[in-house]
């Protein structure tokens, strides 16, 4: 019985390894215990007291003797309780948070998780209907969360399955009532929606969904292949990154988008990620939005993702190339500075270069970011205008001082 969960839990454990099982004591987390004390192994067993009802201590303290019982290290981790706003999301991230430290702590290599197909089609509906993004509407039996490796080995097996093998083993599990309250969402699906849904769809749909996420995820590879040299190609710097866009269908521009929020550790809404993709699609030079602590603002064909920062700018001597902008977006640029009346100071766009050019113009046709044009300093020699360091220099040429740049909160 559970034959696919005991494949996947011989393919990915190692017995001479630690592993953290979540568990619940319900039905899902009970059957998981069970399988890895079939197997041998070595694993510690988390239990989440949400504080949520009454009888969650006692149960708390069943669980505890019954690892002892088994041999089994246990550990109990508390959530002080939350109030108002979604409930289920901040129990969920509550609960990782505590898993994560545990998991730092005693050196684990993957946390265990008892969901099943069940589970993953009601998330495949909940996030249809939120409208996520294709890469976010399924959920592996391998993932990372939380700098966790999060292991679902019960992902191919029903309910129906797992229940069916507690009765073989003739284990008792606990039955938490907050999974049939109805004020929670995913109650609300399980025991209204889906089968509603069934009645008018037949019994098929179930495994329709599945196919659904499947599919999604065949796709998410593709994307993923489709992105990978655009995604190599961002440029990492002192203020945060840039990437030069390339040509790519809408749906890759997405998928790329959405990997660099998630390096960032940045949680766009939809309609975010949708004003990104219409102002690069109609090349909106200078727009963009604010989020968290960035701001995403298009210039001249690149996407930047620059701090909310102040700048700050300092020279001292030293040789570097003179090179350009993005040397000085790395950090530090060459400056050459050929006699003592020459002094760093503010820019003036309006000023004109020895070249004839007017710095603004300069600027322009030589594609320097927008943003940096009033804030980095220039070259004067009294009142007029000798040289900037944003426009390459040709050749190898190597300045006496170092402009430095530094992002400052």
């Amino acid at each position: 019985m559970l034959e696919k969960a005991k494949q996947l839990l011989a393919k990915h454990l190692d017995k001479e390894k630690l592993y953290l099982l979540a568990f619940s004591g319900g039905s899902d987390s009970m059957a998981l215990f069970l399988l890895l004390k079939e197997i041998g192994i070595n694993f510690f067993a988390v239990h989440v007291d949400h504080g949520w009802r009454e009888e969650s201590a006692l149960e708390a303290e069943k669980l505890r003797d019954f690892a002892k019982e088994e041999n089994v290290p246990f550990t109990l981790l508390s959530l002080e309780k939350e109030v108002g706003g979604n409930l289920e999301a901040k129990a969920r991230e509550g609960r990782y948070r505590l898993f994560a430290n545990l998991y730092k702590e005693v050196g684990a290599s993957a946390l265990l998780l008892g969901h099943h197909s069940d589970d993953l089609v009601e998330t495949i509906i909940k996030r249809v209907f939120e409208g996520s993004a294709l890469n976010h509407l399924s959920f592996k039996e391998i993932s990372c969360q939380n700098a966790m490796v999060c292991l679902r080995p019960l992902i191919q097996q029903t309910k129906e399955e797992i229940r069916a093998y507690l009765a073989a083993k003739k284990m008792w599990h606990l039955e938490d009532r907050t999974n049939s309250d109805l004020k929670f969402l995913r109650a609300r699906m399980r025991l209204d929606l889906l089968p509603m849904m069934e009645a008018s769809f037949g019994k098929g749909i179930r495994e329709n969904i599945l196919s659904l996420g499947r599919k999604a995820e065949a796709v998410t590879e593709l994307l993923e292949e489709r992105v990978e040299a655009s995604y190599k190609s961002v440029k990492k710097g002192v203020f945060g990154l840039f990437l030069p866009l390339q040509p790519l269908p809408e749906l890759a521009l997405e998928h790329l988008l959405r990997k660099i929020f998630k390096d960032l550790d940045i949680v766009p809404l939809r309609s975010e990620i949708e004003r990104l993709l219409l102002i690069i699609k109609e090349d909106r030079n200078g727009k963009g939005i604010e989020k968290s602590s960035w701001k995403i603002v298009l210039d001249q064909k690149r996407l930047f993702f620059i701090r909310k920062v102040k700048w700050a700018m300092s020279i001292r001597e030293g040789v570097l190339p003179l090179k350009g902008w993005q040397e000085l977006w790395e950090g530090e640029v060459g400056v050459e500075v050929l006699s003592d009346k020459m002094h760093v100071g503010p820019p003036k766009l309006t000023a004109s270069l020895p070249n004839g050019w007017e710095l603004k113009e300069w600027y322009r046709v030589h594609h320097v970011p927008t943003f940096l044009r009033e804030e980095t300093p220039v070259l004067w020699e009294g009142e007029r205008l000798v040289g900037e360091f944003l426009v390459p220099k040709k050749g190898d040429e190597r300045g006496n001082y170092v402009l430095k740049a530094t992002g400052k909160e």
